[in-house]
């Protein structure tokens, strides 16, 4: 937690030593050359100073973290030491009580006790019983750790022990409860069913060192004061915050801890070592880190190989290296004096530096504005004052040179300005030339331009002309040809009427013939079915004359005769009729679609009547409008040809026009060249006065920035 610490304060101050530069900064100790930042001297100072300073810190920081190496190390050594001796004193007094326990378990006397030699004799048997009470008394106040002795006799005898309970001994269940062995004394932190048996408090002891009788026919046990134990766990201080505690092989915990106050409590109400991971498999001595109670710990524990049970403690990190706080402290307290006077070291020297540098900077940057009456002072007798001297030298010679300058520059600026308000007069003559000549020129090349297409057009359009007079001619032609073939179209429409109508009459005709085989096939129809029933009733009456002539017998065989041939005759009449009633049926469809079709052609017929009427009255309207276009045709030709005559004539007058004006066109070139010539040197005479002008205006201006007097 220590090193923590100081790691958060060096990072803090190295922090603070980062944001020095930063902060002067922000005092005005920056200074900016020409747009380029520059650090200031005083920062370069002060941080040359820091350089070794930051150095000491990481010596004292490598220092205090080996120091508080070596005292963690030498501390773990001594604490387990102390713990180690602890536990050796513990185990020495359960050595007393094992003594004490293997003497009980071999002494001749209790082992006739045991065996129960001594119950014929009740006197013999009290006064022992009293003597051994007295002795375990006696024992009780000689070994402080002893807190109860019980002999458990097997069978009759009375179980004799320091709680005053005389009562037969439950020594069968508690074998069933132990597991004991004669001659070799063993521990154990429990004997239940004695404690339920004599209403024995199982927090008055702490262990329980018990033996088995050579003849197994009883077992002395001896337990170990909880009490004294404590005691002796409250005398082991090793510092505030930390947890002393002895820990037994079946869990059971006796637990002390010094407080802040520098009180000692007992810990009752929680379980400190026995079921912490890092306690559980832990063997002999030893010592490690640990989280216990998200703090970081140094756990040092011994255990016992006799007793098997474990004297251990948690030291709080802070107490382990507390030691190493008083290095530390001095550390800081040594890097932080000497980061102060470094500091104020390097800000005196680097104020001085700085005042100088400031005074030479703002006396010459009177200079840069114009100021030469300025005077640069400065403080000491360093480099700075050799400083002022070469930069007081250099304004004295800037401002001779600058009077030297003024009295040249007022009279070239007189000469400049006379230059310069001639050639502004003359250049305004010459730019009134250029143009009046450039547009005289436009002109003229407009005009023959104009010329050019003029006769261009013109003979486009006599071309034209023709081209329309030639086709006039053909279109009259093709006019007389579209008469006759409109004349010729008429009569042949007017034939193609007659016909129509010829041909509507015809169909008439047809319709009506139609018609009347419709009704003869009628008639037919009904003569077939007449011969029809009729051949039926001849039919039936052959089969009344065979049945007759079978009922008479021989008589009736010629009248038989007769009457399957009237059958036959009416069978074949029959199928006759049937066979023309068939046809008529036929018949009578066809002429039924033959009557439709005939109305068809009939109205398809009297269509093509209407149509050819309305063909001839379009021929008519179509003779018409070539008579009015034959006409038209002809007024076309006679102005086409007029138009010609006076085509020929504008051609004459633009030619002549446009000689003249390709004459005029190359004479205005010439004198266009001259003053363009003459526009150019002109200019170039103007911008030289205007360039010349500007010069000496910006000399004044900038020798009028600096005062000399």
């Amino acid at each position: 937690m220590g090193g923590k610490n100081f790691n958060n304060l060096l990072k803090r101050f190295s922090e603070t030593i980062k944001n020095i530069p930063e902060m002067i900064k922000e005092r005005g100790n920056e200074i900016r050359t020409e747009g380029i930042t520059v650090v200031s001297i005083q920062n370069k100072i002060i941080l040359s100073f820091l350089v070794p300073i930051i150095f000491m810190i990481i010596i004292g920081y490598a220092s205090y973290k080996k120091t508080s190496k070596g005292m963690i190390n030498t501390f773990e050594d001594t604490t387990l030491q102390t713990i180690t001796k602890a536990s050796e004193y513990i185990e020495l007094s359960g050595s007393f009580i094992q003594t004490s326990v293997f003497g009980y378990a071999t002494d001749k006397t209790i082992q006739r006790y045991f065996k129960g030699s001594m119950l014929n004799d009740p006197s013999e048997t009290r006064e022992f019983m009293d003597v051994q009470k007295v002795q375990m008394k006696a024992a009780q106040i000689s070994n402080p750790f002893i807190e109860n002795i019980f002999f458990i006799p097997k069978g009759e005898p009375l179980m004799i022990n320091t709680v005053g309970t005389e009562q037969v001994g439950n020594f069968d269940e508690h074998m069933e409860e132990i597991d004991c062995e004669p001659i070799k004394p063993q521990w154990f932190d429990r004997h239940e069913k004695l404690d339920e048996l004599l209403k024995l408090d199982k927090n008055g002891y702490i262990l329980s060192c018990q033996l088995l009788a050579m003849k197994k026919n009883g077992i002395v046990i001896v337990d170990m004061k909880r009490s004294a134990v404590l005691e002796f766990l409250q005398t082991i201080d090793l510092g505030t915050g930390s947890i002393v505690g002895f820990v037994t092989s079946g869990g059971r915990e006796l637990v002390v801890r010094h407080n802040k106050e520098g009180e000692i409590e007992e810990v009752t109400d929680e379980t400190v070592f026995a079921d912490k991971e890092f306690y559980k498999n832990i063997e002999g001595d030893g010592s490690t880190q640990v989280q216990y109670g998200g703090k970081k710990y140094l756990f040092i524990y011994h255990k016992s190989e006799q007793m098997g049970a474990t004297t251990c403690t948690l030291i709080p990190m802070t107490v382990v290296t507390s030691q190493a706080k008083g290095i530390k402290k001095l550390t800081m307290i040594g890097v932080i004096i000497a980061t102060v006077v470094a500091v104020l070291i390097g800000v005196a020297i680097a104020t001085g530096i700085r005042n100088n540098m400031h005074s030479v900077s703002r006396e010459l940057k009177e200079v840069a504005s114009g100021n030469l009456t300025t005077c640069v002072t400065v403080k000491g007798k360093d480099e700075f004052n050799h400083l002022a001297n070469v930069a007081n030298s250099m304004i004295e010679n800037n401002k001779k040179l600058v009077k030297k300058v003024s009295q040249t520059t007022s009279t070239l600026e007189k000469s400049a300005s006379k230059m310069s308000s001639e050639s502004n007069v003359l250049n305004e003559h010459s730019k009134n030339i250029s143009n009046a000549i450039g547009d005289i020129n436009k002109g003229m090349n407009n005009q023959a331009e104009y010329a050019r297409e003029c006769v261009e057009r013109t003979d486009t359009l006599s071309v034209e002309i023709q081209e329309i007079n030639r086709i006039v001619e053909e279109v009259e032609e093709l006019v007389d040809n579209s008469e006759n073939m409109i004349s010729q179209g008429v009569d042949l429409v007017n034939v193609l009427g007659e016909r129509a109508r010829e041909t509507t009459t015809i169909t008439s005709e047809v319709e009506k013939s139609i018609n009347e085989l419709k009704e003869t096939v009628s008639i037919i129809d009904e003569f077939a079915s007449t011969i029809l029933e009729i051949s039926n009733q001849t039919h039936l009456l052959s089969l009344n004359a065979s049945i007759e002539a079978a009922r008479v017998g021989e008589a009736g065989k010629g009248f038989a005769v007769v009457a399957e041939n009237v059958r036959n005759l009416a069978e074949i009449s029959s199928k006759a009729a049937k066979e023309i009633s068939n046809k008529i049926s036929s018949i009578g469809d066809q002429t039924n679609i033959t009557v439709e079709r005939a109305k068809a052609a009939s109205e398809i017929v009297f269509l093509q009547t209407e149509a050819v009427r309305e063909v001839v009255n379009i021929f008519q309207s179509m003779d018409q409008s070539m008579e009015i276009l034959f006409a038209g045709i002809k007024k076309i030709i006679v102005q086409t040809e007029k138009a010609d005559t006076d085509r020929k004539d504008a051609i004459i007058a633009v030619e002549s026009i446009s000689k003249i004006i390709e004459k005029t066109v190359v004479s205005t070139e010439v004198v266009g060249n001259i003053a363009t010539d003459l526009q150019e040197s002109v200019e170039s005479l103007h911008g030289t006065a205007r360039q010349l002008d500007d010069n000496v205006t910006d000399l004044i201006t900038e020798i009028s920035a600096f005062k000399t007097e």
